[in-house]
């Protein structure tokens, strides 16, 4: 889950924070309109599940006000806790909305890097990716629109019965830094990530690769 504080009830239209789409993209290839379209309805389901969300968290805090006048406590914090589940559902939903839209409105306009982490250890596989974060950030500091890094950590497939374990860790790190990044559903064994300048990420020391 995020760690993002309870949002409030986006407004029709809403906020500035997400990006606009652009009309008419120059010069996109049939396979990036393809992206784009799935972005397009991807961030139009997530913004659904999180207007849902924050309608769930709203009704179930004035039905458990409703209980406490009743001095039904118990079952009142019953549903606050399942409210502040739906928070926590509502900033998640809204950050995948964020980033679906954002490659919505970037495909084919943005210059991009490439990273390959298929087939390393985690621990390895993490600091190559923190280098390659602070080296393309450095870089973004040129580009109003940033850049994008494409990380490619393969579907796990070999990972064993307990599953993939590099996939997992990637996003974890990029949760953690708060960098917004779009998983292609034509290709889950690759993130996309956005670098704008010089983000306020905690990158350790990492060797050269």
């Amino acid at each position: 889950q995020l760690h993002t504080p309870p949002p409030q009830r986006p407004q029709s239209p809403l906020p500035g924070s997400m990006p606009a789409y652009n009309t008419e993209p120059p010069h996109l290839t049939p396979a990036q309109t393809v992206v784009k379209e799935q972005a397009r309805a991807q961030a139009d389901l997530e913004r659904d599940n999180w207007i849902h969300q924050c309608d769930v968290a709203v009704g179930l805090r004035q039905w458990a006000n409703k209980l406490r006048f009743q001095g039904k406590h118990a079952r009142a914090q019953k549903l606050l806790d399942e409210a502040d589940s739906a928070d926590r559902a509502a900033a998640a939903h809204r950050a995948a909305c964020n980033s679906a839209a954002f490659l919505a409105s970037n495909v084919g306009d943005q210059p991009a890097f490439k990273v390959d982490l298929h087939g390393m250890h985690k621990e390895e596989a993490l600091a190559k990716l923190r280098f390659h974060c602070k080296h393309v950030a450095a870089l973004a500091a040129g580009y109003a629109e940033g850049l994008r890094l494409d990380v490619v950590t393969g579907w796990g497939k070999n990972s064993g019965p307990s599953g993939p374990k590099l996939l997992p860790a990637v996003l974890s790190f990029l949760e953690a830094e708060k960098l917004v990044y779009w998983r292609p559903p034509e290709n889950p064994g690759a993130v996309l990530v956005q670098i704008d300048g010089q983000p306020e990420v905690t990158y350790s020391t990492s060797p050269t690769f």
